[in-house]
Parts: C-alpha cells; sequence; structure tokens
C-alpha cells in the first residue's frame, strides 16, 4: 500500500493532539480552582470527558506527585493512541463518503 502523506499528517496531528490534551486539563484542573472562566470551560469540557479524554480514570488512583506523572505520561499515550484511532475512522469514512459520491454521480 503506498504512502498517504495526508493521512498520515492527519493521523500524527491527532495523535499529537490527544497526548497533549490530558497533560492540559490536568493543569486546568489545578488552575480551573484560581481562574473562573478556565473553571467553567473545564465544567463544559467534562461533559464530554470519555470523548475527549478517555484515560482520565488512571488519574484517579495517584496519590502523589511521582505516580501522578508516571499515570499521566501512560494515559497522555494511550490518548494519543485513541485519538489517532479516531482520526484514522474520519479519514476512511471520509474517503468512503468521496467514493459514494463519485458512484452517486456516475449513475
Amino acid at each position: 500500500m503506498p504512502q498517504n502523506r495526508g493521512r498520515n499528517g492527519f493521523v500524527l496531528s491527532f495523535f499529537v493532539l490527544g497526548t497533549v490534551l490530558p497533560l492540559v486539563f490536568n493543569e486546568l484542573r489545578y488552575f480551573g480552582r484560581v481562574a473562573d472562566a478556565i473553571g467553567r470551560l473545564v465544567d463544559a469540557v467534562s461533559q464530554w470527558i470519555w470523548v475527549i479524554w478517555p484515560t482520565w480514570i488512571f488519574m484517579l488512583g495517584t496519590e502523589d506527585t511521582a505516580m501522578t506523572i508516571v499515570t499521566l505520561l501512560l494515559a497522555a499515550l494511550l490518548n494519543g493512541l485513541w485519538y489517532a484511532a479516531v482520526a484514522t475512522t474520519l479519514w476512511y469514512t471520509a474517503v468512503l463518503l468521496k467514493r459514494l459520491v463519485r458512484f452517486a454521480q456516475k449513475t
């Protein structure tokens, strides 16, 4: 199968986004107590937490700083893989829809 730079870049950008989001959300959780606007953002995002950050459940078992860092790194990588899987699904869904449109235009 030939390399598709567009698809690879799309999936890689989703992977990077998914890897960075747990770090951002973890920091927002701490700084959200100070800034009310950030706190409201975290509340709005919390309704979609299983889609945006499915590995948040790992953070429940952390008690000290070292365990939090290790768990956050693991959660960030797994979240990046989740985002890469979603990006791959979106890419191939778009390809399928384009093929269906071309097929419908031919008939």
